[in-house]
Order: structure tokens, then C-alpha cells, then sequence
């Protein structure tokens, strides 16, 4: 029921993480082993599966979203960050209180989709938030 290996990555969008986990993928899987990835933004935090619920949400309405050519060239243009509801859910009281709840959804998340030989790589994991709630030095 434990974990074997967890790898995880931090660092600065571009900094090369995702080259350097499909390197160590390709590596483990050539050794026999077998290898599970999972993103924070994507798999793992509470943002996450709030976007999954939400795009649950609005396929069942047939709605789907489409990114603008400012989106596809920018990936860290957010459309909505005007609105009040984006300015809760991204304000930093939350994210303080939600590091909390990600730690606790990553444990469980991997001890649920991940077996006991497996080897997991992490693309980011919630201490990256951390950086997100610390105390602005002015």
C-alpha cells in the first residue's frame, strides 16, 4: 500500500523539468520498472479538479472553452482575472488554506491511482503554492 519512489520537480516555468522527467521516464521504463507522471496544475491539486468539475460543468451544457490566440501564445494569460469570483478563488487566504487540503489530496490521490512498484514523477507539488502565500516584501 506505500509508495516505492516519489520524484518530484520544482522550478521555474522553461526551467527544463518536463525534459528532465521524460528523460528519468524513458530510463526507469528501459530498466523494466514502471512509471507514473502527474502534474499538479493538471492531476493533483484542488484547482485541479475544481477546472474538472467546472469543464464537467459546462460539457453538460455543450459548452466548451476555447482558447484565444492571446492564450495559445501566452499560457500565463488569464482571461477571466478580472472577475470577482477568479479574485476569490486565486486570493492568497485561500491558497493559504488550500496548501493544507493539496497536501492531503496528493497523498491520497497517489496512494489510490499509483501501485507498489511503481516509480511516480511530479511535475510541481503544493509547496509550489507556497511561494503564492508567503508574506509580500515591499
Amino acid at each position: 500500500m506505500f509508495l516505492r519512489k516519489v520524484i518530484s520537480f520544482s522550478g521555474l516555468d522553461g526551467a527544463g523539468k518536463t525534459t528532465v522527467i521524460d528523460a528519468l521516464k524513458e530510463k526507469f521504463e528501459n530498466e523494466g520498472k514502471t512509471v507514473k507522471i502527474f502534474t499538479m496544475y493538471d492531476d493533483l491539486s484542488f484547482y485541479a479538479f475544481l477546472r474538472l468539475f467546472r469543464d464537467g460543468i459546462r460539457g453538460l451544457f455543450g459548452r466548451e472553452v476555447e482558447l484565444s490566440k492571446r492564450m495559445e501564445i501566452n499560457p500565463n494569460f488569464e482571461p477571466h482575472s478580472k472577475s470577482l469570483v477568479y479574485k476569490i478563488i486565486r486570493s492568497r487566504a485561500l491558497k493559504s488554506m488550500i496548501l493544507i487540503i493539496d497536501t492531503l489530496i496528493i497523498y491520497i490521490f497517489l496512494l489510490v491511482k499509483t501501485g507498489r512498484s511503481d516509480i511516480v514523477l511530479l511535475d510541481r507539488t503544493s509547496y509550489d503554492y507556497i511561494v503564492d502565500v508567503l508574506p509580500k516584501q515591499y
